[in-house]
């Protein structure tokens, strides 16, 4: 049995901590295991496969999947094979900087299905990784803290500098 407690009422109301955990402040967290001591790093990362990491670069900005395709994020997550919910699309999901989901992510992206194990064998392609200062990212307006990601940004917006 599952029950309320009050003092956790108008929870969504509450106004975001002004300090966020760094991506350094828990090393060990990494849900690939690629690293002993993790893959938290003062930077995190975005990967795309080479193809639209070109266009990423043309227009000088990330942007959510929902500001590139003008659809909703409800149909491209009926599209998606990851079980992504709606929203996701409208944002830019940014991976501890030694993290291995970015890889992941654009190959199942080139492949348009999900992975199985032989996917990630010597020789797939790699992603390209567009690398930013978490602090920075942190500080904007549009950051969103999810408890997954270390960082992600509404609608977009990284730019390179």
């Amino acid at each position: 049995m599952v029950l309320a407690d009050d003092r956790l009422s108008g929870w969504d109301t509450w106004r975001s901590p002004t300090d966020r955990p760094s991506p350094c402040a828990f090393p060990t967290q990494c849900c690939a295991d690629a690293y002993p001591d993790g893959c938290g790093a003062p930077l995190v990362c975005h990967g795309a496969p080479a193809a639209v990491a070109g266009e990423i670069l043309g227009r000088g900005a990330l942007l959510a999947a929902s500001a590139v395709t003008g659809r909703a994020g409800t149909q491209l997550a009926a599209q998606s094979t990851w079980g992504e919910p709606p929203d996701s699309f409208d944002h830019v999901m940014l991976a501890n900087g030694r993290c291995r989901a970015p890889e992941a992510v654009a190959c199942s992206r080139s492949l348009g299905r999900d992975l199985v194990p032989a996917d990630l064998r010597p020789g797939y392609p790699p992603a390209v990784r567009f690398y930013f200062r978490w602090d920075t990212l942190a500080e904007r307006p549009d950051a969103v803290f999810d408890g997954v990601h270390p960082v992600k940004v509404r609608r977009g917006g990284a730019h390179r500098s």
